[in-house]
């Protein structure tokens, strides 16, 4: 997701271990005999960042994504200042109509709200699971104050309220 949301993306791959190399049974993928003996990939499919690639597809399929533009000024503070593995990626749409941001660890996040429309419905999903829950819609204030509930990484999505993803 962070690198999704800091730079222009132009693809998206996901690979682990008998997935990358196509392994029919277990074996040393060809030319890369020195990484191990790799599962089938009928095996390595079923691998939990196989389903992670699935929740981030659809949310991104869900949004007009083309439109987003990485946009670390919407942090208030950035986290990672502190602890370089809780760098929040954000991203927002020229009409700051749409936003996102990538939690690492689950943390608030407070967000310069003068920088989006005011209003937007906040949507936290989770990563691993694909599960998303409502969290109100952005204030009018200053700033706004977000807090993932998903106990680990996040992925937080405000947007006008007649476009949020339906479970």
């Amino acid at each position: 997701y962070g690198s999704l949301l800091s730079t222009a993306p132009a693809g998206v791959t996901y690979g682990c271990h008998g997935l990358w190399s196509w392994e029919s049974k277990e074996n040393p993928p060809m030319s890369h005999p020195k990484t191990g003996v790799a599962p089938p990939w009928f095996h390595a499919i079923h691998f939990p960042g196989s389903f992670s690639m699935k929740y981030l597809r659809e949310i991104f399929e869900a949004i007009d994504w083309w439109r987003l533009r990485p946009c670390p000024e919407l942090l208030h503070h950035q986290p990672g200042d502190l602890d370089a593995f809780a760098y929040v990626s954000a991203a927002r749409s020229d009409l700051g109509d749409l936003a996102i941001f990538y939690v690492p660890k689950s943390t608030p996040v407070t967000v310069r709200s003068g920088l989006l429309r005011a209003g937007l419905a906040i949507e936290n999903i989770e990563p691993a699971s694909g599960l998303r829950r409502s969290a109100g819609f952005l204030s009018d204030t200053a700033t706004t104050t977000i807090h993932p509930d998903t106990g680990a990484d996040a992925v937080i999505l405000l947007r006008s309220e007649r476009a949020t993803l339906t479970a």
